[in-house]
């Protein structure tokens, strides 16, 4: 085999896992009832998007709070940009996103803007690294279902 042939092939495969791993998400949130909550406790392992800065090419992760499946649209993600829109728009601020307290008026506000679905990135938007996203969810998922 020639040494482009490889190239070829090893890009395939690469392309290949990452198509079904984004399949194997989104099957993962379907089968959730289209929606995981991931807001991190004390011992969980924290879920991030990549994501890069509209005026520049600087990447920078933010924490996902929510991980929604909407039929016939795809994959959407609730990121700390989303919960900073979510105070501009409701006039509440968040004590403190890392950890939010059950019960709480944090937690209250937490769940109205999870159940609005205007807080959500969809997840192949251009300045969201998709693949290293996908990667970086399907890392620590588990802690968040049961």
């Amino acid at each position: 085999m020639k040494l482009s042939e490889q190239i070829t092939a090893a890009y395939n495969r690469v392309r290949d896992a990452h198509e079904q791993a984004r399949k194997d998400l989104e099957e993962i949130v379907k089968n959730a009832g289209g929606f995981i909550k991931t807001l991190k406790g004390e011992d969980d392992y924290p879920l991030r998007a990549k994501m890069y800065g509209y005026y520049d090419d600087n990447a920078y992760m933010e924490d996902i709070y929510g991980i929604r499946y909407i039929e016939g649209e795809g994959l959407y993600i609730c990121t700390e940009s989303m919960a900073h829109n979510y105070e501009y728009d409701s006039g509440y601020k968040f004590d403190y996103l890392s950890e939010i307290e059950e019960g709480s008026e944090d937690a209250e506000n937490m769940d109205k803007m999870l159940d609005d679905t205007a807080y959500y990135i969809d997840i192949y938007e251009d300045y969201v690294d998709t693949a290293e996203t996908v990667i970086e969810i399907l890392a620590g998922l588990s802690a968040y279902v049961d």
